[in-house]
């Protein structure tokens, strides 16, 4: 598998990101060694995300994948378009509680 991508700031909230990812797998053996019919693809998609920050913790994001190239060997399912959106909400935690070791005192 290979990714390549970019990301852009649109504007303070406003995140554009683009990726090409091209995959591919040869045709699968089974446990003895037979090779499994309908196995086996080459493909290359265009995957454009979109993210917007309502606030400092909660940012909105939808991405897509559109097969630019698709190859499978026999009869297999494909896409012609996936569309995935989701929240991402930032937890914040003290570092110094985490961190705050116990002293230990030496006798000298």
């Amino acid at each position: 598998n290979l990714s390549i991508f970019a990301s852009t700031p649109i504007t303070y909230n406003l995140n554009l990101t683009a990726q090409l990812k091209a995959a591919s797998t040869d045709t699968l053996r089974d446990l003895y060694g037979i090779y499994k019919n309908n196995t086996g693809f080459k493909k290359l998609f265009f995957v454009p995300q979109v993210s917007y920050t309502l606030f400092d913790k909660l940012t909105i994001v939808t991405t897509g994948e559109l097969p630019l190239y698709q190859f499978v060997n026999g009869t297999q399912l494909t896409s012609k378009l996936f569309l995935t959106g989701g929240i991402i909400y930032k937890f914040s935690v003290k570092r110094n509680r985490l961190l705050k070791m116990p002293e230990s005192k030496t006798d000298g």
